[in-house]
């Protein structure tokens, strides 16, 4: 059954198709007899076809054969002038200038004695310095000096 339907639409669009050649050569043969019957009158005006001008031929070219198919003299024909290239200037960006420091309200800190020997760590130097001695610590402190850190724009290196 499947077959059959398939036979049907090939001998169809092949019916459809010999219709649209049947037809277009009974236009053309009208055409034909109507020109062979008006012998007078010229045929009819068809725009002319110019070649589409290459990708390499200058502009000087194509002005000059316009004049020519212009009949006008070609010694006469002016360059066209080129218009200059738009010049384009980066400018680094300048930071704002920073503010003065404010002046300090608290009284300095004492001079911490370096003596000869070891000071025993504070506890937050403690837990920063276990912290950092695991590669897993090291890359949360690189992450957090990004996060935490001055732009990227704003550095001078």
């Amino acid at each position: 059954m499947e077959q059959l339907v398939l036979l049907l639409v090939i001998a169809a669009i092949s019916l459809v198709n010999w219709l649209i050649e049947r037809s277009a050569k009974l236009r053309e043969q009208r055409r034909r007899e109507k020109e062979a019957s008006n012998p007078g009158q010229p045929p009819p005006v068809s725009s002319p076809n110019f070649p589409e001008p290459s990708p390499r031929e200058e502009i000087e070219d194509q002005m000059r054969r316009m004049l020519e198919s212009f009949g006008l003299p070609v010694e006469d024909a002016k360059p066209i002038p080129q218009k200059p290239e738009p010049v384009f200037v980066f400018e680094e960006p300048v930071a704002p200038p920073l503010p003065p420091p404010k002046p300090q309200l608290t009284t300095p800190r004492p001079a911490v004695r370096r003596g000869i020997g070891k000071s025993t760590p504070t506890p937050l130097r403690r837990a920063w310095t276990s912290r950092l001695s695991s590669p897993q610590g090291l890359r949360e402190a690189m992450v957090l000096r990004e996060i935490l850190g001055p732009p990227k724009a704003l550095s001078e290196s």
